[in-house]
């Protein structure tokens, strides 16, 4: 006798044949009427459809056979399935393979034998469709049409049968999807290739106030605000190309209010690579985003009071300082003028004494407001210590200077200011004007030293006036 060798694809044969899920399963009618029928036509005692696994050959279908199995070294339809054309075996006890083998010598006495090997959607030889007889005979070329047409229906029943348990996995599979997105957290979404919605959990519906019928199509686009709209399109337009869709935009509700979402999906595609739906997840951002706004506006609030004075709003001696330094590294690289201006509240300490510490601080208010009117928008003004006040001015030369800064002091002089308690008073600047000189080795402490004295010269003149 000789066992059945392997054949050379014999591991993905295997794993194929397991995929059928057919093994060690009920009989089927649907088999079972065509294992009849080629007992009938083909006029044989013995119709099976065996399929072979690693050990033994197990029967989906028999007629005329009360075993379920054989061991898979004795059986004929191990050689069938070592290739696509019909195994043929006129008289066993004439093949030198068969002659001592138990089931010919024995019973069911085999003589004669056909078996057509049944393939799985992939090729892969899982089984056989054979006749046996215990009379040695020869297969007509009808008689083997005929077990070919039955083989090629039986070959649709396997693959009908695998379809529908793939049909029924995917379907459990959905059903575990849609319980678990109903569960979710977040928002889930399923679109079609072209961005159709097919389907929406409650926490989506939830976020965008949409019901899950208004949602399907096209309408699922309404929930997105208007002002996001364009850019959320644009970007999932591009995710056609990678199959990866990231955005962060608004829903708007029916009532008018805001959702913050980020927007995730993949793209799910066909053996073929192609992109045949969409799924995602749409996760409310809203309170990290207002989180996230907030700590702006704080840093940013942070920000201004370490660089601002409290009492005027201008610019503080720490912004002064970097201002200035930038100005002048500018003015050594580019050779452009950078002038500086102190300026000095003219008797300031008889304002406080004449009418209180809150005048003062009205006086402090007034220049500044008019500083700040007055002065170009690239000029820096800034309070650096009590009533000394001062103006960077970039690309400016000290004649400039002094005569923005004479109308300043003009502007001052013919101004009043108002008392906190009713009534107003005058008051004068003094102000010295100095030119940052980039070709010597200046710096800014040589600079304000400068206006300073600058600033002396103008008070030891009378007062109310500029000096260089």
């Amino acid at each position: 006798m000789q066992a059945p060798p392997s054949p050379p694809d014999e591991t993905s044969r295997l794993a194929a044949l397991r995929a059928l899920g057919l093994l060690d399963t009920q009989a089927e009618e649907r088999f079972d009427r065509l294992t009849r029928l080629a007992q009938r036509l083909l006029g044989v005692p013995i119709a099976l459809i065996s399929l072979v696994d690693e050990r033994r050959q197990w029967f989906k279908s028999r007629q005329g056979l009360d075993v379920s199995e054989t061991d898979r070294a004795l059986s004929f339809c191990g050689h069938a399935i070592l290739s696509d054309d019909i195994f043929l075996v006129p008289d066993a006890t004439a093949d030198e393979r068969f002659s001592d083998n138990p089931m010919v010598v024995g019973a069911p006495n085999i003589r004669f034998y056909a078996g057509r090997p049944l393939h799985d959607a992939n090729s892969h030889r899982v089984g056989t469709l054979c006749l046996i007889d215990s009379r040695p005979r020869q297969l007509s070329q009808e008689h083997r049409q005929l077990l070919e047409d039955l083989a090629a229906l039986v070959e649709e029943q396997i693959q009908d049968v695998r379809t529908r348990r793939l049909l029924a996995q995917v379907q459990e599979q959905e059903a575990r999807f849609r319980m678990l997105a109903s569960l979710s957290p977040v928002g889930i979404f399923e679109t079609d290739a072209e961005g159709r919605c097919v389907y929406t959990n409650k926490r989506w519906q939830d976020m965008t106030g949409l019901r899950a019928e208004a949602a399907l199509g096209e309408g699922w686009a309404t929930a997105i605000f208007s002002d996001d709209r364009e850019a959320a399109f644009a970007e999932w337009k591009a995710a056609a190309q990678t199959g990866c869709y990231q955005s962060v935009f608004r829903f708007q509700r029916p009532d008018g209010s805001l959702c913050w979402v980020s927007a995730r999906a993949a793209a799910i595609r066909n053996e073929d690579g192609a992109i045949i739906g969409w799924v995602g997840t749409d996760e409310d951002i809203t309170t990290h985003r207002l989180a996230e706004e907030q700590l702006r506006a704080s840093e940013a609030m942070f920000r201004d009071q370490a660089t601002t004075d409290t009492l005027t709003g201008l610019a503080n001696g720490r912004k002064l300082r970097d201002q200035l330094e930038h100005e002048l590294a500018r003015s050594r690289r580019h050779h452009n003028p950078v002038s500086f201006a102190l300026l000095d509240i003219d008797r300031f300490k008889s304002v406080n004494d004449g009418y209180g510490h809150d005048a003062g601080d009205a006086a402090l208010i007034h220049v500044a407001k008019l500083m700040k009117a007055r002065l170009r928008a690239t000029d820096l003004p800034a309070r650096i210590g009590g009533d000394e006040l001062c103006v960077l001015l970039p690309d400016t030369t000290k004649d400039q200077a002094v005569l923005v800064v004479e109308q300043l002091r003009v502007l001052i002089e013919a101004s009043t200011v108002a008392l906190p308690t009713g009534g107003t008073f005058r008051i004068t600047v003094s102000a010295g004007v100095a030119q940052f000189d980039y070709v010597s080795n200046d710096d800014a402490t040589r600079l304000m030293k400068r206006a300073d004295e600058a600033l002396y010269r103008a008070k030891a003149a009378g007062r109310n006036g500029v000096s260089l």
